[in-house]
């Protein structure tokens, strides 16, 4: 029999009760044995408990302190699995075969991340693609070439790493770009892995989400792609800011 390693995934939530039943059913509804579902929530006052209370298998943890990367990191502490994902609230997987079908694939040994697709719903512009391919190279040092729906953490390196909770829009990218400055090894699969809502803070082209940006890569990155990123990110902060509040204003 082949090797079925357990899968962590871990929901963050916060008065989410109107799509959480969605992403709910469809971890519940995978083809898959090896699944657990941990509902980390951050001072909901909706029905977001009693949606958990009514799936037995899942499992409901409170966080007193606000944030979703906060919540997230509750999520780990909390987890049992070999690999561990993070779905949004408002998000669900791409279809019931999602890990059925990647723990089919051949993983390498010692694979610190399974890297997938995401198809991108509600898009409230052009500059949010439809399909987004993860990939885990270079790219990070200009742009956040992943997304955290499609990504499968092996335990051992997101207990090392977890979120840096200062930044409370981009942490998913700091960690990802720490993970590669630390030769992470990644395995690339051409599967879908979830099908994400568009309009999350991170798909805002907001000031704040520069400054963040900005803020970590003066920390992480080597002196000349930190330079060149001071005015690449002024750039984009011009263009995607002005293009942004041109469109909804």
């Amino acid at each position: 029999m082949e090797y079925q390693p357990l899968v962590s995934v871990i929901i963050p939530t916060h008065n989410a009760a109107v799509t959480l039943r969605t992403a709910l059913e469809s971890v519940v509804n995978q083809l898959y044995p090896q699944v657990e579902i941990i509902v980390v929530d951050y001072q909901s006052n909706d029905d977001t408990k009693e949606i958990v209370a009514s799936y037995p298998s899942v499992r409901f943890v409170s966080e007193n302190e606000k944030g979703i990367y906060q919540a997230m990191n509750s999520g780990i502490a909390q987890a049992n699995g070999e690999w561990i994902h993070f779905l949004g609230a408002d998000d669900f997987l791409y279809n019931e075969m999602v890990f059925k079908e990647l723990f089919e694939q051949k993983i390498p040994e010692n694979t610190d991340l399974i890297l997938g697709k995401v198809e991108n719903v509600g898009a409230q512009h052009s500059l949010v693609p439809t399909i987004y391919q993860n990939t885990f190279s270079s790219g990070l040092y200009w742009r956040n070439t992943l997304h955290h729906q499609g990504i499968l953490y092996h335990k051992r390196i997101i207990d090392t790493y977890n979120f840096n909770t200062k930044y409370k829009i981009l942490a998913d990218y700091e960690l990802n770009l720490r993970l590669f400055l630390t030769n992470t090894k990644a395995y690339h699969s051409q599967l879908f892995i979830a099908k994400s809502f568009a309009g999350g803070i991170s798909k805002q082209f907001t000031h704040a989400l520069y400054d963040e940006e900005l803020a970590f890569k003066n920390e992480l990155l080597p002196f000349i792609p930190k330079v060149l990123n001071w005015l690449v990110i002024k750039v984009k902060r011009w263009i995607k800011v002005k293009y942004y509040s041109i469109v909804f204003e």
